[in-house]
């Protein structure tokens, strides 16, 4: 799932748990779809690799991958066959030097690469070399006083020398703007997130999410940008809880309305007090004394933890687990219908992907990531 850096805190959780079975899981089409084979084609080793935590992968055309290494403030690169092929960035802030790389795309046969603190995009060859920088502008044009007021813009996608797709930051909510690198906006694409969206908590002056069980709405943007995935968890109605899912194009038209039951699997006592002791561990006392008190939760757990969109216009959706079992991913097509449901080893996120194959972080217990690359069958399981 990609996303912008947020201006509130938001906790990781691992311990929700929603797996059903028996006559919950034929109640539930998306858990229900049915199995498909997913094989290890490609690992490229952490260890061997020397790789350091990774925010961000993208596929060329061609297959080779690009992979963001913050830490090392570079990108690295691999062949199709999963064999290093260089690096381009240093620390710095000229042309070609990095300080906080965090998301990558393409444009036709380009590269880019979205530079968070520096608010510019390097742009890169096919032949992995440095092609030029282009800075986001300082502000937008617009008479909406909220998107003027953004912290900022980071860029999604880019479409050709005039147009991109960038995320604003306004106060409590999310806007995709089809815009052009002067800052005029053609379109405000679509708000992911809204202010009704997010539980916030007040203390002072820090303001927080009150939301540390994951209910806020997931959205992925396509590779090329041409198709923006937005999921809803709709958990108000405990006795028929739904996940909404919309696909639109960057002219704001609706491409794909969908929503799926599922079956709502009731917060207890214990999960509720772990995940709230988790949610701020290291903040002062009368912070935790307000999450505890005035934390948003949900009658039921939301089941989807993460959104891919895929290259090809399939969508993947990945499922909230417990610790130690296989991660579970529901393979959509482009209009939401699914497919099949693909198992991956616990330790196993999804990166990248379409119908045939998947790019994926692999961490072990060293926190050490690796990637692997899986073919996806053309056929469930017997």
């Amino acid at each position: 799932m990609r996303s912008a850096d947020s201006w509130f805190l938001w906790p990781v959780l691992t311990t929700l748990a929603l797996y059903g079975c028996g006559s919950e899981r034929r109640a539930d089409p998306l858990r229900n779809a049915p199995r498909i084979v997913a094989t290890e084609e490609i690992r490229i080793d952490g260890m061997v690799a020397d790789l350091v935590p990774i925010r961000d992968v993208a596929v060329a055309p061609t297959g080779w991958l690009a992979v963001t290494q913050e830490q090392d403030h570079l990108i690295r690169f691999f062949d199709e066959s999963g064999e290093p092929a260089g690096f381009l960035g240093r620390s710095g802030e000229g042309p070609g030097e990095f300080t906080a790389t965090s998301t990558l795309g393409w444009y036709s046969d380009t590269l880019w690469v979205w530079d968070r603190r520096q608010k510019r995009a390097t742009l890169i060859d096919p032949n992995r070399q440095l092609l030029r920088v282009v800075g986001m502008p300082a502000r937008l044009h617009t008479a909406d006083t909220d998107l003027a007021r953004s912290f900022g813009l980071n860029l999604a996608a880019i479409y050709d020398e005039q147009r991109m797709l960038a995320i604003a930051e306004p106060m409590a909510f999310t806007a995709l703007l089809h815009m052009r690198w002067d800052g005029s906006i053609l379109k405000d694409v679509l708000r992911p997130t809204t202010a009704a969206d997010l539980h916030l908590i007040t203390v002072g002056s820090t303001i927080m999410t009150g939301d540390p069980f994951g209910t806020a709405p997931l959205w992925d943007v396509s590779p090329d940008g041409a198709r923006i995935v937005v999921v809803r968890n709709k958990l108000e109605d405990a006795a028929a809880p739904t996940i909404s899912l919309t696909v639109a194009s960057p002219s704001g038209d609706t491409l794909t309305d969908r929503e799926y039951p599922f079956v709502g699997r009731a917060l207890t006592r214990e999960v509720i007090d772990t995940v709230l002791a988790s949610a701020l561990p290291n903040a002062q006392p009368d912070l935790i004394a307000a999450m505890h008190d005035k934390a948003y939760v949900p009658p039921v757990a939301p089941p989807v933890r993460d959104v891919i969109a895929g290259g090809d216009g399939t969508i993947w959706l990945g499922l909230r687990q417990r610790s130690g079992v296989p991660r579970e991913y529901v393979l959509l097509d482009a209009q939401g219908e699914p497919i099949g449901t693909v198992q991956l080893p616990s330790n196993t996120t999804v990166k990248v992907a379409t119908r045939e194959w998947i790019w994926c972080l692999r961490t072990d217990p060293n926190d050490v990531q690796s990637l692997v690359k899986y073919l996806i069958g053309a056929g469930a399981e017997s």
